[in-house]
């Protein structure tokens, strides 16, 4: 039992002796090997330097009347956004910041020629430049990245950092206005009296040498400022650095989006000037304009601050529109009404606005002025009793002129027929022998014979009257019988027979005159009314021409004055 216990002891002791002469082996190879001399002289001279640190509290001078001078700059990689809305300008920079660390300073040739070594930031000092107008919800700025130190303790830190600075935005003449946005960079607890900031190589601006070019902003300038500044809380003075960012705005994107499709409905807006005023697409297309620019707004304010200062002046343009397009809507009310008024005269300032002084400016063809109203002359119509009259006064003269006479009448020719065929009838009724017989001889003494009437209206029998002209017998010769002879009584029956002929014609035409003058009244009557009627016609489609040639005056009026609000809008909105 003895035996085996002696062996396992010296089996593991002879596998615990190889074992730790192998890890001596294979470390005697590798500090052989691999030159542990530089590493050893910079870990040595980072294991002094931080064993050695006391002061990543304080300001690492040896006395405190002294200033850390600190150089700051700025390296601009891109510029990320700049948010007009919010007023926030993001840009991707490298942060320099260099200074001098009594601290950290040490002898090259005890260190194996080490010329510069990397320190975590957070084991040394590091001054408190912040950016004073900052506008980011993170707690920290820059990231963690080593710093530089030299041997003569002098210390380079570059972090890259995303900055998000506030911006006062003027969008006055979006979309083709400048910013300029400033960076203000300081300690935040020193003053100058403790730390002192200059700029970084005397570069007084951004570097710009590794930057990307923004699609939507042209840098003009990126100057920088040193000023030292006292405020109210504080009696010490205090220093900073800003950068000024001056930016122009690339317009090639909100041309397409915000420019062009106001143009066109500008000049889509001229034309509803020229419809004309009876087409109800007048109205429809004007509601549509408006609307279109309605949501031009609404894109507009979506890309400028809701509170600003300034209003831009696309803006005004746009609401230019919108209150030309309404009112030209207005007008066009008015237009369509005066178009379709058409009653009444024009009044005479009206005529001598549109009608004379306008339209002649217009080039545009205006009717003639409405003549007076005509004096209407009463023509006097010659009715039957004068010719009747006339006929009265030839009563002396012979049958041959009374025919004369009688011919200039109309009717004549119907009442000679007629006249003839009375005469006609009545020698068929009473031409017998012994009427006949009486003509040749005397009248019987104190015997009257009359005469016979057929019952014919107005035809009576020319033989024995009653009714005995007296003239007749006083142009008788007085010598003569009682009497009258035979040739007397032929005169007598001759001068009768005229004097009946002259009677009978005069009744007739009375009769006739009677109706043609009737027929003659309703005639005239019936052509003054038409002549009224169509006068008045005439009148109110002049009338109605005039109002209408008013309306289009007006409407060229209105659009040549939307045309001088595009252009003067247009001369204020574009830069020159």
């Amino acid at each position: 039992m003895l035996f085996p216990l002696t062996s396992l002891f010296w089996a593991t002791s002879l596998i615990g002796f190889m074992l730790l002469f192998n890890i001596q082996s294979v470390m005697s190879i590798i500090f052989n090997n691999s030159g542990p001399i530089q590493l050893n002289n910079e870990k040595r001279l980072i294991d002094d330097l931080l064993k050695n640190y006391q002061v990543k509290f304080g300001r690492p001078v040896n006395n405190m009347s002294e200033k850390v001078v600190v150089y700051f700059g700025l390296y601009l990689i891109q510029l990320i956004d700049l948010d007009e809305k919010n007023q926030v300008l993001v840009t991707n920079v490298h942060s320099v910041y260099q200074w001098k660390d009594n601290a950290l300073k040490w002898n090259i040739s005890q260190y194996g020629d080490v010329f510069d070594i990397r320190l975590p930031v957070n084991r040394i000092w590091t001054p408190d430049i912040v950016l004073y107008n900052y506008a980011d919800a993170r707690l920290e700025e820059k990231r963690e990245v080593l710093a530089i130190v030299k041997p003569d303790g002098t210390v380079t830190w570059r972090p890259p950092s995303i900055f998000k600075s506030t911006c006062q935005i003027n969008i006055q003449k979006f979309p083709y206005d400048e910013q300029n946005c400033s960076m203000k960079f300081g300690s935040w607890t020193y003053n100058g009296d403790s730390i002192d900031i200059r700029f970084y190589e005397g570069l007084e601006e951004i570097n710009r040498n590794q930057y990307t070019e923004s699609n939507e902003w042209d840098i003009i300038s990126a100057k920088g400022i040193r000023s030292e500044i006292k405020y109210e809380c504080c009696i010490e003075i205090f220093p900073d650095i800003t950068f000024f960012l001056k930016m122009k705005r690339k317009g090639g994107f909100y041309n397409y989006i915000l420019v062009l499709p106001c143009v066109l409905l500008s000049c889509l807006t001229t034309i509803l000037f020229w419809l004309p005023p009876e087409s109800p697409a007048k109205m429809v297309l004007g509601m549509n304009i408006f609307t279109s620019f309605f949501v031009l707004l609404l894109l507009l304010s979506k890309n400028v601050p809701s509170a600003s200062d300034n209003i831009p002046v696309i803006g005004a343009y746009y609401c230019l529109n919108m209150v030309m397009i309404a009112t030209s809507t207005c007008s066009c009310t008015a237009v369509v009404h005066i178009f379709f008024r058409g009653q009444g005269h024009v009044p005479y300032i009206i005529r001598k606005i549109f009608l004379e002084f306008l339209a002649r400016i217009f080039c545009m063809v205006t009717p003639p002025a409405l003549p007076p109203a005509p004096v209407k002359k009463s023509r006097k119509i010659e009715t039957h009793a004068t010719i009747i009259t006339s006929v009265n006064n030839t009563s002396n003269q012979s049958n041959g002129n009374l025919q004369h006479h009688v011919n200039k009448v109309p009717v004549y020719q119907t009442l000679s027929n007629q006249t003839q065929v009375n005469s006609q009838s009545c020698t068929a009724l009473n031409g017998n022998e012994e009427t006949n017989n009486y003509m040749n001889k005397p009248y019987p003494n104190d015997q009257i014979h009359k005469a016979n009437y057929a019952g014919i209206g107005h035809c009576e029998i020319l033989g024995y009257q009653t009714f005995i002209n007296p003239q007749i017998y006083q142009t008788l010769p007085s010598q003569g019988p009682k009497y009258p002879t035979v040739q007397n009584h032929q005169q007598f029956h001759q001068n009768n027979s005229i004097q009946y002929n002259k009677n009978h014609l005069t009744n007739d035409l009375n009769l006739s005159f009677s109706l043609i003058e009737n027929d003659i009244k309703e005639i005239r009557d019936y052509l003054r009314h038409t002549r009224k009627k169509l006068e008045n016609t005439d009148a109110k489609s002049k009338q109605t021409n005039e109002w209408k040639q008013v309306a289009l005056v007006l409407d060229r009026t209105l659009f040549y004055l939307y045309i001088i609000a595009i252009i003067v809008s247009f001369i204020l909105m574009f830069p020159r």
